[in-house]
């Protein structure tokens, strides 16, 4: 088996041990900082971008891609990010009529 580093493995939302605490800051810190890479999806909310598996509503406890950003930098985080980034409603279906 070959010699795969840690910090290529991506923690799909984070890392965690039941749903609820999915792409929380809690799950997406203790993966970054256990040294793995993160698998995430990144939403715009308000003309914002936040991390958001469905649709975001205001009401939701909102996850800034700043802070996540910033959470990234600031604890020297060396895992690979992959960031899927969705938007419902942004171009319309052609009509080709």
């Amino acid at each position: 088996m070959s010699d795969l580093a840690k910090s290529r493995i991506l923690a799909h939302r984070g890392s965690w041990n039941d749903s609820i605490t999915k792409n929380s800051r809690e799950a997406l810190s203790r993966a970054l900082l256990a040294g793995y890479g993160l698998e995430t999806d990144i939403r715009d909310l308000d003309g914002k971008l936040v991390v958001s598996h469905d649709p975001p509503k205001t009401s939701d406890d909102i996850i800034s891609f700043e802070w996540l950003l910033d959470f990234y930098v600031s604890n020297k985080c060396d895992g690979v990010l992959a960031l899927n980034i969705k938007s419902d409603g942004l171009a319309t279906i052609a009509d080709d009529t």
